[in-house]
């Protein structure tokens, strides 16, 4: 918080007994009661000199608390996001050479850890001669955890039994799922609403209107590919890549006729895929005996904190260096990068890692 009005305690005291002796023309000595009471009128005049900082703080959106955001939101019609269902399409697979169609409900649940469920998001009436249908489904609740990021086949168990259907799979990685919008992103969407507008047209109101369609996403690059042609690239909170569901929502928010100015073609799509691979060897110094597990495990950590750091955004370039840092921060001797190799990523992919970590100790030294 900016302090707007600053007061100093000591000073605040001092100035109160001086003015009151200049006034008085008598000494207030230090068991005095006129004293104490100089003490409580200066804690009064302290709080409130908060509550004014506090106020003030709360006209500007960086600065702003949960209240004073709500307050800047409505004059810039920017509502806090609510949670999202999390998409996923799964494959129902049914009864070979049966007579008639087959209706699959709308809110058909499948599952694939018995508490975390998806719904089919409309019924589907599937002919005779037919040996499996793609449905979309979305998450029962909204939220992140428990349903993103779930890899495609894990989903497998029906819920609801439905005659002719003998088995369900995901097919693609579920993805979409937020909790209601955190206050940083809110902000974040409010300062970008200030700069840029009520439609699309410069980048950051293409970022601050895509962001706004779904509270999951949690990176963007902008890309003017062609004369009136904007692609733009979305990632999701904590590197988990959209999947078509998702992309279309976003096109169909973004794409609305007061969002998007007449003249732009508009896409959006899932980055491109940079794999790398994480392989070294390191030692740790003979003065470290006693603590070689422990610093085993920080490595550990270490090594997925690299991983977020490059995985997280768009455009993030996979720097060796960076690693050892990691590495030799969690408390080795020396290390030996065998992966990754040093590697540019544009702004239109994100490094994803491929394969297992191969952490090699190497012994003290």
């Amino acid at each position: 918080m900016h302090e707007f009005v600053a007061v100093d305690e000591s000073d605040l005291i001092e100035s109160g007994i001086k003015a009151y002796e200049d006034e008085t023309k008598e000494v207030l000595y230090a068991g005095d009661e006129r004293r104490f009471m100089i003490h409580c009128f200066a804690y009064m005049i302290l709080i409130a000199v908060r509550e004014v900082n506090y106020g003030i703080n709360q006209q500007f959106s960086t600065t702003a608390a949960e209240d004073g955001l709500q307050v800047l939101g409505n004059d810039y019609q920017v509502e806090r996001l609510s949670g999202e269902k999390a998409l996923v399409d799964v494959r129902f697979t049914l009864l070979a050479g049966r007579a008639g169609n087959i209706s699959i409900p709308e809110g058909t649940r499948v599952t694939h850890d018995g508490v975390h469920f998806f719904a089919t998001s409309k019924e589907a009436i599937v002919a005779a001669d037919t040996d499996y249908v793609d449905i979309a489904c979305a998450a029962t609740i909204c939220g992140d955890e428990g349903y993103n990021n779930i890899s495609a086949g894990v989903i497998s168990t029906l819920v609801d039994h439905v005659s002719g259907v003998t088995g369900v799979s995901g097919i693609n990685v579920s993805s979409g799922g937020a909790d209601i919008e955190s206050l940083e992103a809110w902000r974040e969407r409010i300062n970008l609403k200030k700069r840029g507008l009520n439609t699309a047209g410069s980048e950051q109101a293409y970022i601050y209107h895509i962001k706004s369609a779904d509270s999951s996403i949690g990176d963007v690059k902008v890309l003017n590919t062609d004369d009136a042609a904007v692609h733009a690239v979305i990632l999701c909170k904590n590197g988990i890549l959209p999947n078509e569901g998702l992309l279309s929502r976003v096109k169909e928010k973004v794409s609305a006729r007061d969002k998007r100015p007449l003249t732009d073609f508009f896409e959006v799509t899932g980055p491109d895929i940079i794999e790398y691979g994480i392989s070294f060897r390191y030692t740790i110094s003979p003065g470290d005996m006693d603590r070689v597990e422990l610093i085993k495990a920080k490595i550990g950590e270490a090594v997925a904190q690299f991983q977020a750091e490059v995985e997280e955004h768009l455009g993030t370039d996979i720097i060796p260096d960076s690693l050892r840092r990691y590495v030799l921060n969690a408390g080795a001797s020396t290390v030996t990068i065998i992966a990754p190799l040093d590697t540019v990523v544009n702004d239109s992919s994100v490094a994803k890692l491929s394969g297992a970590v191969s952490m090699t100790y190497d012994g003290m030294r």
